[in-house]
C-alpha cells in the first residue's frame, strides 16, 4: 500500500522531481575543509577562478565543512579559502578536464585572516575521477539518493504536523528550511555521480529544468502550495530519461 502523503502533493514533487546531473563537457570540484585538528569548518568562503578569464566560482562549506562547485569548464584554475580566524589559504594553480569529478580536501590554520598560505602544486592534494557509470547504473545510484533524501524529509514532516493538515505559512516555512536545503543536497550527491555513459545530453535537459525550478521555488516558496505543480515538466523529463523514484509523481 502506498504511504500516505503527509503534505500537499506539489510540494513532495519537489522533492522526487528534483535531481540535477552534471554537464557533459564541464568538470566538478568537491572537497572538505578541516582545521589543524581534523574539525570540520562550515560557513568557510571558497572561490575557484578560471586562470584564463579570471572569472570566480564560489560557495560556502556547510555544517559538515563540504562544498561542491559543477559546471567548471575544463582548464587552469587558482583557489582560495578564507574563514573567520584562520590563515586564507591560496592554491596557485591546479587542472580541471572534460567530465572530471576531482575531490580537493583543505586544512586551515589557525591565525589571523590577512596571513595567507600559499601552496604552489595540487598535485599531492587531487584525487581525480572520471564518470564511467552506465546509464542504469547512473540511475539505481541517483534513485536510491532521492529516496534517502525523500523518506527524510517525510519522516521532519511527520514530526512537526503529525496527521494535521498544516497551513499554507506552514508549508511555505518547511520548504525554505527543510525541503530546498534537502533538495539541493540530493543534487549535489547526484551530480557527484558524474555523467552517465549513455545518452547525456538528455540528462542536461533534465537538470538545466530541474535547476531552473528549484531556483523559482527558492525565490517563491508559495509556487508549491496552489492547483499547479511547478515541477511537472521536470517530472516528465525525469520519467523520460528512466527515473523510478527521482522525477515521480
Amino acid at each position: 500500500m502506498q504511504q500516505q502523503r503527509l503534505l500537499p502533493r506539489a510540494l513532495f514533487a519537489a522533492v522526487l522531481a528534483t535531481s540535477a546531473w552534471g554537464q557533459s563537457f564541464t568538470a566538478a570540484l568537491r572537497g572538505t575543509v578541516t582545521d589543524d585538528s581534523g574539525a570540520v569548518i562550515p560557513g568557510a568562503n571558497v572561490v575557484v577562478t578560471e586562470s584564463t578569464r579570471n572569472v570566480p566560482h564560489t560557495t560556502v562549506t556547510d555544517k559538515e565543512g563540504r562544498y561542491f562547485l559543477t559546471a567548471l569548464p575544463p582548464g587552469a584554475y587558482s583557489m582560495t579559502v578564507e574563514a573567520t580566524g584562520f590563515k586564507k589559504y591560496s592554491l596557485q594553480s591546479f587542472e580541471l578536464v572534460v567530465q572530471q569529478q576531482a575531490t580537493m580536501d583543505v586544512k586551515l590554520n589557525v591565525g589571523e585572516l590577512t596571513s595567507v598560505v600559499s601552496v604552489e602544486s595540487s598535485a599531492p592534494l587531487l584525487n581525480t575521477t572520471t564518470a564511467s557509470l552506465t546509464k542504469a547504473a547512473w540511475i539505481s545510484k541517483a534513485d536510491a539518493i532521492c529516496k534517502a533524501g525523500n523518506d527524510q524529509i517525510n519522516a521532519t514532516a511527520k514530526q512537526q504536523f503529525g496527521n494535521k493538515k498544516p497551513t499554507e505559512s506552514q508549508i511555505q516555512q518547511f520548504t525554505q528550511n527543510t525541503v530546498i536545503p534537502n533538495t539541493a543536497d540530493q543534487i549535489d550527491k547526484i551530480k557527484a555521480l558524474g555523467t552517465p555513459t549513455e545518452q547525456g545530453s538528455q540528462a542536461e535537459v533534465v537538470v538545466n529544468s530541474a535547476e531552473a525550478t528549484v531556483n523559482r521555488v527558492k525565490a517563491d516558496p508559495s509556487l508549491l502550495t496552489g492547483n499547479s505543480d511547478p515541477f511537472a515538466q521536470t517530472n516528465q523529463l525525469a520519467k523520460a530519461y528512466g527515473m523510478k523514484v527521482c522525477g515521480q509523481d
